[in-house]
């Protein structure tokens, strides 16, 4: 990746004639359709040991487009202070965010929070949701929305020229959809239709997961999301997802890995043998006994996730089983 040229490519392109709130927007709209939330983060005793590497990456030093929250702030804030927007850098709990001081207002940005995240949502042309001003008082939590603030976000997205899109795709579907009998039926034919941009398998993954919460509201309890989690040699981890439709007591399984395939119970197992883990219980997916791992690394994830241990006794549960 060429550092100078993706600084250019975000800056050199903001429109003429933006405030500085526009142009703060516009930046953060193109950081998160660029950059990808990186997987291999989420529990991984080895990544939360390597966490600190990721503090030296910023707009100069890039090593690719996966990220954790707390690169991408430091590398929005190299964008805005090229802009001449002063910005300051928040952790709390874990997470990490941006808070810019532009137009007499403090800006919260943080593109990797939620469970259908800014990342995602601007990769589809969906509605942001982590763009805002807050109030100046501090809280153990997010900061809190000011109310008083001259903001309007559907003004914001015309004046840099990004089309939100979702209202009409869900109009256009929520009718198609009611003609449809049988929840898989629905399901293909939403996955069908869907706006998949398939590069980036998280992104498509939550934008999957909103859609069907959205056109399918009193089916959420038959849709069961999971994640098939493999450990690595080095202790990262490979996440594809995996989607449990069911109807009149029948199991469908749907795994999103690029493409997405519908598998058997049998090719369900497979995976989960080959060292792919069921981050979820395995009784609500119809599958009748424990999953078994053939290696300790499989095991690991197990005890790490399932079991629900809490962050300050991963590394003691880590030493333990290894």
């Amino acid at each position: 990746m060429n550092n100078i040229n993706l600084a250019n490519e975000i800056l050199m392109k903001i429109p003429d004639g933006l405030t500085q709130l526009e142009e703060a927007y516009y930046v953060y709209i193109r950081t998160c359709q660029i950059f990808s939330y990186d997987t291999r983060y989420n529990d991984s005793p080895y990544i939360l040991a390597e966490a600190i590497k990721y503090n030296y990456q910023r707009i100069g030093n890039i090593k690719n487009i996966n990220i954790v929250c707390s690169v991408w702030a430091k590398i929005y804030m190299d964008l805005l202070s090229g802009i001449g927007i002063k910005a300051s850098l928040i952790n709390r709990n874990g997470h990490s965010w941006v808070e810019s001081y532009v137009d007499d207002m403090i800006i919260y940005s943080d593109p990797t929070y939620g469970v259908y995240t800014d990342f995602s949502r601007a990769k589809h042309n969906d509605s942001i949701h982590h763009f805002y001003p807050v109030t100046a008082e501090k809280t153990d939590k997010l900061p809190l929305f000011d109310s008083n603030a001259k903001f309007d976000i559907e003004e914001l997205n015309r004046r840099i020229g990004y089309q939100v899109k979702e209202e009409e795709f869900f109009s256009s579907m929520e009718e198609k959809i009611s003609e449809i009998s049988g929840l898989k039926a629905k399901v293909d034919y939403i996955l069908e239709n869907a706006n998949l941009i398939g590069t980036d398998n998280f992104a498509d993954w939550e934008y999957l997961r909103n859609i069907l919460r959205v056109l399918l509201p009193t089916n959420y309890q038959q849709i069961i999301y999971a994640y098939l989690t493999k450990v690595n040699d080095d202790y990262t981890f490979d996440n594809k997802f995996l989607m449990t439709v069911i109807e009149d007591d029948n199991y469908y399984y749907y795994l999103f890995d690029k493409d997405i395939d519908l598998l058997s119970k049998e090719e369900v197992l497979e995976n989960a043998n080959l060292g792919y883990g069921i981050k979820t219980l395995y009784k609500p997916i119809g599958l009748d006994y424990p999953l078994k791992f053939e290696t300790p690394k499989a095991s690991l994830h197990y005890f790490l996730n399932i079991k629900g241990f809490k962050n300050k006794n991963k590394e003691k549960c880590y030493n333990k089983i290894r």
